[in-house]
């Protein structure tokens, strides 16, 4: 019982230190996007979702490293889940109604509409491997170059020249350093958190769809809560939409190119529901109000305790 104490006392500090690294990552992520005047939108749907994915990202190879595949992507789905349900419904809960400006709303569109034919893709087709993972990459790129070509007719905002070329230096530093601690950071998480599932005899991807998911999750729950708190809608909804479609894309694709085997998704296939609902709830709010509220943040925060208990309990 001691040493069960300790394995997660070691998980919580690793998740903590994974937090922190994180937040240093995206504020310095913002930083260095600041020299080159970038739409907000499009910052949060890439430098900032790309920052805030890198826990997702980290642990997942560290998954494939310790020969668990399925954890791996179990992690990257369950954290798809935690950044919608639980990031966005519980920013929008405490704050109010997330406004969806007119010129953003085809953008976050797409951005779901994609991300909602890739996973649904994955799981039509029910495992993972190399060809599929270089597809998925693929279609991450090419709707990242979309996405700039339309920020590219918006107004930017101005590139700030105040940086001197030692700042710049010391802030690309700091920003190297912090990615190499969520690395570290994530290392240590997924090894405890595997000592903990084989000592309580638990299913490996039970604790990646619930502990690690929600944990990995905490740079875009604070962004997003920071976000909504300033009124800065397209960032928090960039970080969201733009953290899940990261995941589903990249991620997953980065995950399945790794492997040296096929991957299946059959032990995953419950999480489809608690995916797909909040998805079509924020295409329907998008669609047609033009805002999600408190009501449609309710749905979700719900989905998303029920999902828990789905995990952990099984029903």
């Amino acid at each position: 019982m001691q040493n069960l104490i300790i394995y997660f006392f070691g998980l919580f500090l690793s998740l903590g230190f994974l937090w922190l690294a994180a937040e240093l990552s995206v504020k310095y992520s913002i930083k260095v996007s600041e020299m080159f005047g970038i739409d907000k939108l499009f910052l949060g749907f890439t430098f900032v979702a790309v920052a805030t994915g890198l826990p997702e990202l980290s642990v997942a190879i560290c998954g494939l490293f310790e020969g668990i595949p399925t954890f791996s992507v179990g992690t990257i789905l369950g954290s798809n889940i935690s950044d919608i349900s639980l990031v966005l419904g519980l920013a929008i809960l405490i704050y109010g109604v997330l406004k969806i400006s007119k010129h953003n709303g085809k953008e976050s569109l797409l951005m779901l509409i994609i991300t909602t034919l890739s996973c649904s893709f994955i799981f039509i087709v029910g495992y993972l491997n190399k060809y599929i993972g270089l597809f998925l990459i693929l279609v991450y790129f090419i709707t990242v170059y979309f996405l700039f070509n339309i920020s590219k007719n918006k107004p930017k905002n101005k590139v700030n020249l105040n940086f001197t070329l030692k700042e710049k230096i010391i802030l690309i530093i700091k920003l190297l350093f912090s990615v190499g601690l969520v690395f570290v950071a994530s290392e240590f998480a997924v090894k405890f958190s595997i000592i903990i599932s084989r000592y309580l005899n638990i299913s490996e991807h039970i604790i990646g769809v619930t502990i690690l998911a929600i944990g990995t999750s905490l740079p875009e729950l604070t962004l997003s809560l920071s976000a909504m708190r300033k009124k800065e809608y397209d960032i928090a909804l960039g970080n969201s939409l733009g953290s899940v479609f990261e995941q589903g894309t990249l991620l997953i694709g980065i995950v399945a190119l790794s492997s040296k085997d096929n991957i299946s998704l059959k032990p995953l296939m419950s999480l489809i529901p608690y995916m797909f609902l909040p998805f079509l709830i924020i295409l329907l709010a998008i669609i047609g109000r033009k805002k999600i509220g408190r009501l449609e943040a309710c749905i979700m925060f719900l989905l998303f305790i029920l999902f828990l208990a789905h995990q952990v309990f099984g029903f």
